[in-house]
């Protein structure tokens, strides 16, 4: 996980909007990469902080075989700060979308707490 601090809502929205965007358009560069991007998530601040956040499943090709790694990122923001989070499964371990969900409304929370 990274977290990245800015000076103010516009520069972090324009950081976070900019690293989502790199990472929905990524199969368009690589090509042994497919990334799916799931359903993104929005609070409105009324039960913590406001967090939004976009969530990306990555399959990326590793062998000539079609053997494949997946990846699970999350893309979260909260007010001045952008979190950044890569998970790397192992076979078949892999978080459901409601258990990403779930991590990126917290990742957001957490973000928000510095």
């Amino acid at each position: 996980q990274y977290r990245f601090a800015f000076a103010d809502a516009t520069a972090a929205t324009t950081f976070g909007d900019l690293i989502s965007e790199n990472l929905a358009s990524c199969a368009k560069r690589v090509a042994a990469a497919k990334v799916t991007e799931l359903s993104p998530v929005t609070t409105d601040g009324s039960d913590g902080p406001a967090v939004t956040a976009r969530l990306f499943d990555v399959k990326q090709q590793i062998a000539d075989d079609g053997t494949q790694r997946p990846y699970q990122l999350i893309v979260a923001r909260s007010g001045t700060a952008v979190s950044y989070l890569l998970f790397t499964g192992v076979g078949e371990t892999q978080f459901t979308a409601e258990q990403l969900t779930n991590l990126a409304m917290r990742l957001g929370q957490r973000t928000a707490q510095g």
